[in-house]
């Protein structure tokens, strides 16, 4: 498996399951139907031989599908996935960059508007939260997770005649940016969702995304 300061070694010596299992089946091995006890191995027998000969190959389409196994990293950490922080992380960066696009969550026009209004991004106080518990911060925002926070919105409306340099819905919310309080919201947190109770007569339920915009501060590698 390639890791790390391995590439090179990789490169030069790796071959690939593909090529050994096929080297198996040509001489004569039987590709055993999975056992619950194999995980993400594909085990093969031969009638001439006691033994087993079991393969994973961590690049193969449906490895991560069958994998039920789980990991203790060098330093003790103990992971359900050798590479599923860094995968989340690369996937947050890349939404971060397509919600930087015009229209996204991140569109320039916002950053110019906070900085006009004397406000900042909604996003920009979430920065810090954890990758935990960035989900269900974004999911209790739902559409509004990319607001701005202004100190007066009084202040503001004078700004709103006639702006058109800005997305199709503008969320704003009066608040303090050095200590924000989200307890304002009536909300119910269900299975990776939220239902939030936005008057008598209107409820919004909101899923937790995949790659939340919240917590971008920890989506960043960090060195030990």
């Amino acid at each position: 498996m390639e890791t790390g300061e391995g590439s090179e070694l990789f490169r030069k010596h790796h071959i690939s399951g593909q090529v050994l299992r096929d080297e198996l089946l040509r001489r004569g091995w039987i590709h055993q139907l999975r056992q619950r006890s194999d995980g993400p191995a594909q085990v093969f027998c031969h009638p001439d031989y006691a033994g087993e000969i079991g393969l994973i190959m961590p690049y193969e389409k449906d490895f991560c599908a069958t994998c039920n196994r789980l990991r203790v990293s060098s330093i003790g950490k103990l992971h359900l996935c050798l590479f599923g922080e860094g995968a989340r992380k690369n996937a947050v960066d890349e939404e971060i960059e397509r919600l930087s696009q015009p229209g996204g969550s991140e569109d320039q026009r916002l950053n110019a508007l906070a900085e006009r209004f004397g406000g900042v991004l909604l996003s920009e106080i979430y920065d810090d939260v954890s990758l935990e518990d960035a989900p269900y911060f974004s999911a209790l925002y739902g559409p509004s997770r990319h607001a701005i926070v202004v100190p007066d919105l009084s202040q503001v409306t004078e700004h709103l005649e006639g702006l058109t340099d800005c997305p199709e819905d503008l969320y704003l919310i009066e608040g303090d940016p050095q200590s924000f309080d989200d307890s304002v919201f009536s909300v119910d947190e269900l299975e990776k969702a939220v239902v939030v109770k936005i008057a008598d007569r209107q409820w919004r339920y909101s899923r937790f995304p995949e790659v939340p915009l919240f917590g971008r501060q920890h989506s960043a590698p960090k060195d030990e």
